[in-house]
């Protein structure tokens, strides 16, 4: 079973690879800004969404089905738990 949880954390993880520590800070202290309330700043510095899917399959939750709503209801969770937890204060 997907575990939204643990999606976030791998996500965020491999964020942390691929962004410096200042692009990371600059993700948080974008989004605590209202623009960026409904979206990332991470896809500033990268394809975030190519970051979520290695994630994804990195966890052996297989392909993500573009169509599920099931899949995108896990994407979207997944990137809560992220941006509350990581994304927008000091962790």
């Amino acid at each position: 079973m997907t575990d939204p949880s643990a999606l976030a954390e791998k996500f965020v993880k491999l964020l942390r690879r691929d962004l410096t520590p200042a692009e990371f800070e600059q993700v948080r202290q974008r989004n605590a800004t209202p623009e960026y309330e409904k979206c990332c700043a991470s896809h500033d510095f990268l394809d975030a969404n190519m970051t979520m899917q290695e994630a994804w399959t990195s966890l052996g939750y297989g392909e993500i089905d573009p169509g599920s709503e099931t899949d995108a209801y896990i994407w979207n969770c997944a990137w809560d738990l992220a941006r509350e937890r990581h994304l927008l204060t000091e962790d």
